[in-house]
């Protein structure tokens, strides 16, 4: 079996035949898998595959229909489809896709010594090919990139046959290709070039020079240049030697090289790692860009220069009018050079004498402007500021300016129109990769999963990663694991990634810290008190004692020299490396009781944040509010569903305030600031992190009396766990601490959790008194409720021995008390109750519907936990009827759910296995 994706996507038989696939949109998901073979997808890049920016309510649903249809169809073939924690995963041999048989083709072309066999596998991979890439699918601008993608690696492969055919003496076959190629892209040079010389090797050589001129005259009139370097050596070796282009290699190069044809690139060290994306990026801005100018941005050490001066050297050929280079040394202790002073270097290599330079910087410029108007390539590295590139830009539409800068440089994006190319940290195996090269692949293979830890200590960046196996280079008798157990040590990980000359990361992170306001350099520090994952412009702001939209101004100046990167809209994150150099600018920038202020400030924060997250929620529990309310407002929190993404991503910094909030002698603000996120913890089924939050803080506790909640929330949250015997004396304390309390509404919650976990940890009948004392209280409360939660605990006992009737009828009760309230937890809760209760009595249908509806809600409102449980529920329903395909796409839902919390989906991969 085999996917087609080089023309109409089709699903290919072992017979040969076509195996039916389904509709566009299957089909689209199975040639987004095909194309990203061995990679997982997300169901963020299949929704903009199918639908743009507009996928429907039930996208997720649909393409776990779709997923589950194209399991069926490769089951028993060579390809597998996965689920993967973030997406699905479609693996395979290298023949069960042509487009995998197309790349390995190229790989064996690359290998051959021999044009002939070079050109026989060229020939075979562009035979793959039998129609526009992804021509049948629908519309989106997924599938447009993608499609271009594909067709430009099918022009690359046409050229390189055609360059191994002229060296073999056999054009024939591949001259009509080059000819649709130049007839598709006239502007494409290279492709012209080829074909010229092929056609003159044919004996077509007034041809050939006819494709000349009409490239010459459409470069002129459509981008205003004149035919490069591949097109003018072809035109003159056919024009000066009719024989010329019959196979005997590639074109000439232009004859001799003047005096004041500058080459200034510096050398670049061996064992440069691949960059595969942005180095396309980069092509694909000097071949169709008609700015022209790139800038590579990233934070320090990342590669930068590297890549710069990598790809410089690979097209060099590409610009025989000069390579000019230029270290603008823009993060420099001592400051950067003065662009005046890079002119005068410039000029000098381009021939300019002494006495003739301009004295002025504005002078200078336009002189180097007008000497730079044919093909000339020119890398300006480490800038700092656009006004230090602007004057260093060459004249010529033809030229290529390449910038690299730790600054984000938006100003030349909007001023020159510049490409901004973004260079992060590297993908895990290819900084493995990097270290096998500079330890050796031996020794690498020794201790693999040390070598994995090893790239993640030093959070993948290739500066860190190169210091890091240059220790192990030069201590030959050191094993990997015991540089890894060094740099375990927070306190010590930044010396030991340390280098002479200042190449370490802490010279490196000095060097970018000396260009900061004095503001963001305040920030810098105090995001050491942060333990979030993320921050936005709110925590900035409590931080900084300052307003949300400085806060957040103050984060983008971090931003922009990539201290801090924008994962969000909004949200910014910090490498591990970044982070524990905060640390040490902290404790040397701020005193003690400052940074003591800046964690109240925190906490203050997460207290009037996580007391917003609940407004569209009806409880009985009492929240705290901090004494003074913080100056940075809150995040916008519409929703329940809004709410509970909100705390999903910020429950690391709750949870590391609260467990430190004693270190700071604001144990009592950590203890409220649990209490608030307690329902929050629940909804979002964090129950881990919850229970560990409540076992640190409990244990700290002087006056527990004072608390009976927080015993009552570890409880709850040892239940979820399933440590039925602990939760029980959790929540008897709780109880019994309760009775000194003079808040109906907490001892009505303590009683009515113990009550529901002795249920589980005995028996159901032995806790109906105490489940109906729970509900006789909760009516002398009055508070609506709570009845209905004690309804639905009696319901769920009732349930558990058997007396369907009566718990039907207390289900009803408690629904009826909330069914107008579609935000609140508890109506899903009942209606998820009364499901079950309408499936023991044999009313399955009505069972149906009631989940159906419970899970709706729980997805509007934003609660995985209950959504996965009544995904699951209902899938075991439709597998206990025969609907099979039914339970998939439920057990599918739950699974997804389920992953999307970080919790084990062994039972679900289990179900859905037994299908």
């Amino acid at each position: 079996m085999e996917v087609i994706v080089l023309g109409p996507v089709r699903l290919q038989g072992a017979d040969g035949g076509i195996v039916p696939v389904g509709g566009p949109r299957r089909r689209a998901v199975l040639a987004l898998l095909a194309v990203h073979m061995g990679q997982v997808v997300t169901a963020e890049q299949f929704f903009e595959m199918l639908w743009d920016d507009a996928p429907p309510p039930q996208a997720r649903a649909a393409l776990q229909g779709h997923v589950a249809a194209l399991r069926k169809l490769l089951a028993g073939g060579p390809l597998e489809l996965l689920t993967r924690p973030t997406g699905y995963l479609l693996t395979g041999p290298t023949d069960a896709c042509d487009l995998t048989r197309f790349d390995a083709l190229l790989a064996d072309a690359a290998e051959q010594d021999d044009a002939a066999e070079a050109a026989d596998s060229l020939r075979a991979a562009v035979g793959l090919w039998h129609g526009a890439a992804l021509g049948d699918l629908p519309d989106s601008e997924m599938r447009d990139s993608l499609a271009e993608s594909l067709e430009r690696r099918r022009t690359a492969a046409v050229e390189a046959w055609a360059e191994q055919a002229l060296l073999a003496g056999e054009t024939e076959e591949v001259t009509p290709l080059l000819e649709a190629v130049v007839a598709e892209d006239g502007l494409r040079e290279s492709a012209t070039a080829l074909l010229m010389r092929c056609l003159a090797g044919a004996g077509r050589r007034d041809d050939a020079l006819s494709r000349y001129e009409t490239a010459k005259e459409r470069l002129a009139a459509e981008l205003g240049v004149d035919p490069g370097r591949r097109l003018t050596a072809a035109f003159d070796a056919i024009r000066q030697d009719p024989g010329t282009g019959t196979g005997a290699g590639p074109a000439p190069a232009p004859t001799a090289t003047p005096s004041n044809v500058p080459r200034m690139l510096p050398r670049v060290a061996r064992g440069f790692v691949r960059r595969e994306a942005e180095r396309d990026q980069l092509e694909h801005l000097r071949l169709h860009d008609p700015s022209r100018i790139a800038v590579v941005v990233g934070p320090g050490g990342v590669g930068k220069s590297e890549l710069a001066l990598t790809y410089a050297h690979k097209v060099a050929a590409d610009f025989p009018d000069g390579q000019l280079f230029a270290d603008l040394r823009g993060f420099d202790p001592g400051g950067g050079v003065d662009p005046s002073s890079v002119l005068h270097r410039f000029l000098d290599a381009l021939g300019v004498p002494s006495g003739s330079v301009p004295a002025t910087s504005a002078e200078r410029a336009e002189l180097f402007r007008s000497l730079t108007t044919g093909q000339v390539l020119v890398v300006l590295d480490n800038a700092a500021r656009p006004e230090d590139v602007r004057p260093l830009l060459p004249g010529g539409a033809s030229c290529l300016t390449l910038v690299t800068s730790r600054n984000v440089m938006q100003g030349l994006a909007v001023s020159e129109n510049a490409a901004l190319v973004p260079l992060d940290v590297l993908p895990p195996a290819d900084a493995v990769e990097l270290v096998d090269s500079v330890i050796g692949c031996a020794r690498a293979a020794q201790e693999p999963d040390a070598v994995r830890q090893l790239v993640e200590l030093c959070d993948r960046l290739p500066l860190a990663l190169r210091i890091a196996a240059a220790r192990l280079a030069v201590h030959p008798t050191w094993s990997v694991a015991e540089l890894v157990e060094q740099l375990g040590e927070e306190k010590t990980r930044l010396s030991a990634l340390d280098a002479a000359a200042g190449l370490g990361v802490v010279s490196t992170l000095e060097s970018t810290r000396r260009v900061l306001t004095p503001e963001a350099e305040r920030l810098l520090a105090l995001l050491a008190l942060h333990p979030g994952v993320e921050a936005d412009g709110h925590v900035s702001a409590a931080l900084l004692d300052t307003g949300q939209q400085q806060g957040r101004a103050t984060l983008d100046q971090l931003a922009s020299h990539h201290l801090v990167s924008e994962r969000a809209p909004g949200r910014y994150a910090r490498h591990d490396l970044v982070r524990l150099y905060s640390r040490e600018v902290l404790d040397g920038l701020l005193p003690r009781d400052e940074q003591a202020a800046a964690v109240r400030r925190l906490l203050d924060h997460y207290l009037v944040a996580t007391h917003a997250a609940q407004a569209h929620r009806t409880s009985s529990r009492r929240l705290h509010l901090p004494d003074v309310t913080p100056v940075g407002g809150t995040p916008a929190m519409p929703s329940t569903a809004q709410a509970l993404r909100w705390f999903g991503r910020e429950e690391p910094a709750v949870r590391g305030l609260v467990e430190g909030a004693a270190e700071w002698g604001l144990l009592t603000t950590g203890c409220a600031l649990l209490e608030n996120s307690a329902a929050l913890y629940y909804e979002s089924g964090l129950l881990r992190e919850w229970e560990g939050a409540c076992a640190k803080l409990l244990g700290l506790l002087p006056e527990p009396g004072d608390w009976p909640l927080l015993f009552s929330d570890h409880g709850v949250a040892l239940y979820g766990l399933g440590r039925l015997d602990d939760a029980v004396r959790a929540a008897e304390r709780a109880y019994v601490l309760a009775e000194h309390v003079s808040d109906p509404a907490v001892r009505h919650r303590t009683r009515s959790r113990l009550a529901t976990i002795k249920a589980q940890a005995s028996s159901y009948e032995e806790c109906l008194p105490l489940l109906q004392a729970t509900l006789e209280a909760a009516k002398e409360v009055g508070e609506l409720r709570m009845i209905s939660q004690a309804l639905n605990n009696l319901a769920h006992a009732q349930l558990g021995i058997g007396r369907l009737e009566e718990a039907l009828a207390r289900a009803d009760e408690s629904l009826a008390l909330l069914r107008e309230n579609v935000a609140d937890p508890y109506l899903v809760i009942s209606l998820q109750t009364r499901a079950e209760v309408l499936a023991e009595l044999g009313r399955v249908d009505e069972a149906l519907r009631d989940s159906t509806r419970a899970g709706e809600l729980a997805g509007t409102q934003g609660n995985q936990w209950i959504g996965a449980y009544c995904a699951e529920f209902m899938g075991r329903l439709h597998r206990d009827s025969g609907r099979t395909d039914e339970a998939r796409i439920q057990w599918q839902l739950a699974l997804e759910l389920t992953q999307r919390q970080g919790k084990s989906t062994e039972r679900l991969e289990e179900l859905l296995a037994g299908l």
